[in-house]
Order: C-alpha cells, then structure tokens, then sequence
C-alpha cells in the first residue's frame, strides 16, 4: 500500500473517533460516543458508506492515545518472496554475456542449472533496472506477412446471399509479401466449383498458386 494511501486512511479514521477520542473525556462520558459512531453509515473517502463495531472504533481510539498519528495508519502488508541476489547475478552476466540472449532464453538457462529460475517479468525488470538491454525492438509486421510472394496465402470462406434461388459462398485468398501486399478481394461463387460471370477463376490447386501481375483479382473457387 502506498504512503499517500495510509496517510489517507489514517485521516479518516482520526477524523471519525478524534471526538470520542478527547483525553478529557471519562470512560462513561466516552461509551455513549462511541455507540453512536457504531451505529452510523460513515463515508469511505474511496467511495461507498462503511460501518465499524465498538471493539474497532476502542482499538483506533487506543491507538491515537498512544501512537499519535501512526498508529492510525493500516500496518503494511510482508513484503512477499525476494529473488535471490546470486540468481539475479548470475541473470545479469549471462545477458551481459551475449545481449541477443532472450530473458526467456536466460530463464531456460537458469532453470537447467539451479532447478528453478525467476519469472520472465523479472528478469525484465531487472535487466532494466540495471541499464541491460533487453533487446532491439521488433518491426511491426502482420502476422501472415512475408518477404516474397507465394511463401503463404490466407485464406477463409463465408455463406453469401442466395442470388436466382441459388446459394452463393464468399471465398477471399491474400498473399501479403509487404506491409502494403496484394489483397485479393472476395470472390463470390455460385455453388461450389461455379465462379459467377465476371470473375476470372483462380489456379487449380490454391496450395500453390499460379505467379500473376500485382493487382490481378482471382476468385479461387
């Protein structure tokens, strides 16, 4: 929990007993303030309305007396599982070793060699903590792109409009070799294996299709 956060909370529950809280008050003059405040809806500064029992409002009163401010505060949460410094260490030199080396890659490493090894976010996070490169950004690719044309189509089909009482299928095939590749456009064939007039029909074997000039539009059906 952040500083600001318990700061936050220890003000509002001052807030809330610092009446019931005066020293000058005797026990009988404080009872009745503090069954009062039990029993009241109270504002949660993070939205909503909660509602404390006399046991918590008597320990926060207590509390105030004899810590002051702090002992307003929520205690902080244990600190969870710390990653040993030599396995970090070891981390550190086999990135500095070779810096194309991945954290994955680190990790694979570290696992066959101790049995166990920090998550890939921590090795990340370290490596960054310690000015380690973690490796030259990827270029933005598609997922089906390629160098060349004809390495991969894509490719997908959908139930068309029914045209002359006929049922009709939608067939798109891309071969995108470049960020900006060749889309082929939809094809619209009615039946199977009947490309509609207008649409020239595509190779025999979509496996591998036949080389064409760029922008030439195929139905492959």
């Amino acid at each position: 929990m952040r500083k600001e956060h318990r700061d936050e909370i220890a003000l509002f529950r001052y807030q809330l007993v610092r009446e019931a809280a005066d020293p000058s008050l005797s026990t009988r003059q404080r009872g009745p303030l503090v069954r009062a405040l039990a029993t009241m809806e109270h504002p949660w500064p993070y939205g909503g309305t909660r509602r404390y029992s006399r046991e918590t409002l008597d320990r926060w009163i207590k509390a105030w007396q004899q810590e002051g401010f702090d002992g307003l505060k929520p205690e902080e949460r244990a600190q969870g599982p710390v990653t040993d410094a030599r396995v970090l260490l070891l981390a550190e030199t086999l990135k500095r070793e070779r810096p194309n080396r991945t954290a994955a890659q680190v990790k694979r490493i570290i696992t066959e060699t101790l049995g166990a090894a920090p998550s890939e976010t921590t090795l990340l996070r370290h490596f960054r903590a310690k000015n380690i490169s973690t490796g030259v950004p990827a270029v933005a690719t598609g997922r089906f792109e390629t160098d060349h044309s004809n390495e991969i189509w894509v490719g997908d089909a959908l139930h068309g409009p029914r045209l002359g009482g006929r049922k009709t299928y939608l067939f798109a095939f891309l071969d995108d070799p470049l960020p900006h590749g060749h889309r082929r456009p939809l094809g619209l064939c009615g039946g199977l294996g009947t490309p509609l007039r207008g649409v020239a029909p595509g190779p025999a074997n979509p496996r591998h299709p036949l080389h064409r000039l760029p922008g030439q539009r195929q139905c492959l059906c």
